[in-house]
C-alpha cells in the first residue's frame, strides 16, 4: 500500500489586496458605487402589489313613460268620434348606457329587453267634440354588460446585495515563516477492528491545518481520493473508514 502526500500552496490568490464588504439593502439601482465599495445588486420587491384587471357582469333597470293625446272630432256624417292628435313627452331610453361605480368598474350597458307595465285604454265611444284625452304609458328597460377595472400596479423594485472593496494588505505580506504555505497535522491511515471479531477495516485522516502566519486565509479544501474505493472532498477535516481494507491493496491514497 502506498501513501502518497501532496501539500498545496496554501498563499492567498492576491499578493496585494484583501476583500472587504458590506452588504446593501435597497438600492435604487442595480450597480452601487460609493467610492470605496462597488457591485451588481439582485432586484427584489420592496413594496406594493399587482391587481391584475378585473371584470364582472352588471345589470341595471330605467323606468319609462310616454303619453299619446287624443282629440273629439266631428264626422262628416254628424257623428263624433277620437282621432290621434299627437305623441307628447316622454322618456326616450337609449340602447346603450355608460357605467361607472366607486370601486373603480367602468364599461357600457346594452339594452336587451323592454316591458311595458302600464298602458291605459285607448278612448272609444261617443265623444263630445274638441274635448281631448291622454294615454299613458310605462315601461321598464333592461340592460346588461360585461364591465372591468383595469390592472393596479403599485410595485416599487429595490437592489440588495454585497458589495465589494479591494483594499490594500497593511503587511504588505500575506504569510511568514511558512514558505509558501503549507500544512500542519494529521495525513495518516491506519488498520483497526471494530471488534474482535470484525474485518479488518482501514481509517482515513486528513487532519491538516494551515501553516505559517498569514493575514487572510479562506476557502480551505480536504480531500482524500483512491480511485475506485473512497474520493471525498470537504471544508472541514475527514475521518473515514474503508470497510474493505483489501479493496486498497496495491493503490495509491492521496490526501491533500
Amino acid at each position: 500500500m502506498v501513501l502518497l502526500l501532496v501539500f498545496l500552496d496554501i498563499s492567498p490568490a492576491f499578493a496585494d489586496v484583501v476583500e472587504d464588504k458590506k452588504w446593501i439593502p435597497a438600492h435604487t439601482s442595480q450597480y452601487y458605487n460609493d467610492g470605496k465599495y462597488s457591485g451588481s445588486l439582485e432586484r427584489y420587491l420592496y413594496s406594493g402589489q399587482y391587481i391584475p384587471e378585473q371584470s364582472k357582469v352588471v345589470e341595471d333597470t330605467r323606468d319609462g313613460w310616454s303619453r299619446t293625446y287624443y282629440i273629439c272630432l266631428r264626422h262628416a256624417e254628424g257623428w263624433s268620434y277620437w282621432d290621434f292628435e299627437r305623441d307628447g313627452t316622454g322618456t326616450n331610453r337609449p340602447q346603450e348606457l355608460s357605467y361607472s361605480d366607486s370601486q373603480g368598474y367602468r364599461g357600457t350597458l346594452y339594452r336587451y329587453n323592454t316591458i311595458m307595465t302600464l298602458e291605459e285604454p285607448y278612448p272609444r265611444g261617443p265623444c263630445e267634440v274638441g274635448s281631448r284625452k291622454i294615454q299613458n304609458r310605462k315601461f321598464i328597460a333592461f340592460y346588461r354588460g360585461t364591465v372591468t377595472k383595469p390592472a393596479v400596479d403599485t410595485r416599487v423594485y429595490r437592489y440588495r446585495g454585497w458589495v465589494y472593496a479591494a483594499v490594500p494588505d497593511p503587511s504588505d505580506s500575506y504569510h511568514s515563516g511558512g514558505g509558501s504555505g503549507g500544512a500542519n497535522g494529521e495525513f495518516s491511515w491506519k488498520m483497526e477492528k471494530a471488534s474482535d471479531n470484525s474485518d479488518t477495516r482501514i481509517r482515513l485522516i486528513n487532519s491538516a491545518t494551515i501553516a505559517g502566519n498569514h493575514y487572510a486565509t479562506r476557502n480551505p479544501q480536504y480531500s482524500i481520493q483512491s480511485s475506485g474505493v473512497v474520493s471525498r472532498t470537504s471544508s472541514s477535516p475527514i475521518n473515514i473508514t474503508v470497510n474493505n481494507a483489501n479493496s486498497l491493496k496495491n493503490k495509491n491514497i492521496n490526501l491533500n
